[in-house]
């Protein structure tokens, strides 16, 4: 089983697309996220929404 462990992505949406583009073309199998998904980033302090609705339920 392929795991991917992210963290720190602080709004930023735009490479969190990224790496969900790099996990998809590694056929990791779960994906754990560790903490600070929103806050700390003023460059991306408007993106928190879209931030949350990409990280799966």
């Amino acid at each position: 089983m392929k795991i991917a462990i992210i963290t720190d992505i602080h709004e930023d949406c735009f490479s969190l697309l990224k790496v969900f583009k790099e996990i998809e073309n590694r056929k990791i199998d779960k994906v754990f996220c560790l903490c600070d998904i929103v806050g700390f980033n003023l460059e991306y302090h408007h993106h928190y929404l879209d931030t949350i609705y990409l990280l799966p339920t």
